[in-house]
C-alpha cells in the first residue's frame, strides 16, 4: 500500500470515530434533555395534584361535613343492613349541598388522584340520596346501590374525621 492510501484510510477511520463519538454524545444529550423535561412535567403534575388536594381539604370538606351531618339520622338504618330496611319506608329526604363541588368537580376529574376519586364517589352517593326519584326512600335502592351508599357514607365520615384530626394535630 502506498502512503496516500494509508493516509486516506487513517483519516477516514479517525473521521468515522469522530462521527461515532459526536453521534453518541448527541444521543446522550437528547436523552438527558428528555429526562429533564419529563421530570419537570412530573413536578408540575405533582404540584397540580397537591393543589387539588388543597381544594378538597379547604373547600369541599366543610360541605361534605355538613352533608354527613344531615344524613346522620340514616346511620341507624345503614347499620341494620339492606334486608332489614328494604321493606320499610325509611325516608331519605334531606337537603344536601353541592355548591362547592359543582365549582371544582371538573378539576377533580382532571387531577385523577385517589383523594379526588374518593371525593367524586362521596358526592355520587350524595346525589343518589338526593335523587331517589320522588320516593325519597331507602327501599328505592337495589342491594348493590344500598351497599355503595353505605360504604361511601362511611368513607365520607372517615374523610371528615381524619381531616379535622390532622388540623387538630397541627394547631393543638
Amino acid at each position: 500500500m502506498d502512503v496516500n492510501t494509508m493516509e486516506m484510510l487513517i483519516n477516514g477511520s479517525i473521521g468515522l470515530l469522530g462521527a461515532a463519538i459526536g453521534g453518541g454524545a448527541s444521543i446522550w444529550a437528547t436523552k438527558k434533555q428528555i429526562s429533564e423535561q419529563n421530570k419537570s412535567e412530573d413536578e408540575r403534575e405533582s404540584t397540580g395534584r397537591k393543589n387539588t388536594e388543597s381544594i378538597i381539604r379547604t373547600f369541599l370538606i366543610n360541605e361534605i361535613k355538613q352533608n354527613v351531618s344531615k344524613m346522620k339520622w340514616l346511620e341507624e338504618y345503614f347499620n341494620k343492613g339492606y334486608d332489614d330496611q328494604s321493606n320499610q319506608t325509611v325516608g331519605t329526604h334531606v337537603d344536601l349541598k353541592f355548591n362547592e363541588y359543582e365549582k371544582v368537580k371538573y378539576k377533580l376529574v382532571e387531577t385523577n388522584t385517589l383523594e379526588s376519586l374518593k371525593t367524586i364517589e362521596i358526592y355520587q352517593m350524595f346525589y343518589m340520596i338526593n335523587n331517589t326519584e320522588g320516593s325519597h326512600r331507602l327501599s328505592h335502592f337495589s342491594s348493590n346501590e344500598y351497599a355503595y351508599v353505605v360504604q361511601r357514607y362511611n368513607l365520607a365520615k372517615e374523610m371528615v374525621s381524619s381531616h379535622f384530626e390532622e388540623k387538630y394535630q397541627h394547631f393543638g
